[in-house]
């Protein structure tokens, strides 16, 4: 994954040092409509908060991404070490990756409780809690904090194992299951509501980058056990680490990004919270079309951002959980060059959230029919 840079432990034991420096950085002074966009986080249970990262820092808003502020500046964000930060549940608390890691020991996530103002980083508990992967250079597995929808202290994080957190990132310890190379831990999906079904996506490396082994393992007693279901070949991981989402509105409904007859973009949908997977084709008929990205508003609403060939070329929605799909407002930037979204596609309430790598950041809100800016 982007913004990774190897380095010994001392280097991990040097970045806490510089996370108090980051209270006494200046604040950006506006968010830019232009700057590049390369992270977006919602927080579930309060969709208000949006938390946003670009070139210039990372941005907090609470009222959905309509306006912004800055509570870190570009160099004390470079100074937290940080990258693609978390808004838990109740939205009070972020947590991010380590950009600075280590191959011979577990980095652990850093967390802000105060907007992002300053940083901590958390430690790691268990008589057996230790990164177990060796001594070979090649990190493998980790992925964004994925925030637990109903509980405001529950995160989950892939590095190499699987690791959790039961108080919003203080402290964190080894789930369940471990693995071993060439196995890792790659992306989490955690069902809203009451059922709690968690879905986890393993990989292992592979000659071709493209087409990576994996499995998919479920569970339905918040990890505490898993078992591999029957999955589309190849899950594919966007930009952003992400392939699968329940719909908010309908839990038992999940949408997962595969392969099908060795093309890779190719969306599946479930109808029992992973047990089963069927084909779907946002794109209909349009040849080519593979889906980069999708998402779900708070009311069941499904978008899905379609390229054919290198470009993107269409958007789609639907209101039935991704069983049937119409167009949708496009996000282009004149007629020669479809905009590229940089940022994971997101939803806060019932608008859909976008970053593009070189207009920044926009929103579609329910009914509208173009994107625009806050």
């Amino acid at each position: 994954m982007r913004w990774r840079i190897l380095v010994l432990v001392l280097a991990v034991v040097a970045a806490a040092a510089a996370l108090s420096t980051a209270s006494a950085a200046p604040l950006a002074r506006s968010f830019s409509r232009t700057t590049p966009v390369n992270w977006i986080s919602v927080a579930s249970a309060r969709p208000a908060q949006v938390w946003v990262e670009n070139s210039a820092g990372g941005w907090l808003s609470e009222d959905g991404g309509r306006s912004f502020k800055a509570p870190l500046a570009t160099n004390a964000f470079r100074q937290v070490q940080i990258a693609q930060a978390t808004l838990l549940a109740d939205g009070k608390t972020l947590i991010g990756m380590p950009t600075v890691w280590s191959s011979q020991q577990f980095s652990p996530p850093r967390y802000s409780s105060d907007g992002g103002v300053t940083w901590q980083a958390g430690a790691l508990r268990g008589t057996d809690a230790h990164y177990d992967y060796g001594d070979d250079p090649k990190f493998v597995g980790e992925s964004p904090v994925t925030a637990d929808p109903a509980d405001a202290r529950t995160a989950w994080f892939c590095q190499g194992n699987l690791y959790v957190t039961h108080d919003a990132g203080r402290t964190w310890a080894v789930a369940t299951p471990r693995f071993e190379r060439p196995w890792h831990c790659a992306a989490l999906a955690i069902a809203p509501g009451k059922a709690h079904t968690l879905l986890l996506v393993v990989q292992a490396t592979g000659a071709d980058s493209k087409r990576v082994p994996a499995r998919l393992l479920r569970s339905v007693n918040g990890g505490a056990t898993w078992q591999r279901m029957r999955a589309p070949r190849f899950p594919q991981l966007d930009y952003n680490g992400h392939t699968i989402a329940f719909d908010p509105a309908k839990p038992s409904i999940a949408l997962m990004i595969g392969a099908h007859d060795g093309t890779l973009g190719t969306l599946y949908r479930s109808l029992d919270a992973g047990r089963s997977w069927k084909r779907v084709r946002p794109g209909g008929t349009l040849r080519g079309a593979v889906v980069d990205q999708f998402a779900f508003t708070a009311d069941g609403r499904a978008l899905a951002l379609v390229r054919v060939g290198d470009r993107q070329r269409a958007t789609f929605s639907s209101l039935d959980g991704g069983l049937h799909w119409t167009t949708a407002p496009t996000l282009t930037f004149d007629t020669k060059s479809p905009a590229v979204y940089a940022s994971p596609l997101a939803a806060s309430g019932t608008a859909f959230l976008l970053g593009t790598n070189s207009r920044g950041f926009w929103r579609l809100g329910p009914g509208a029919r173009r994107w625009s800016r806050p």
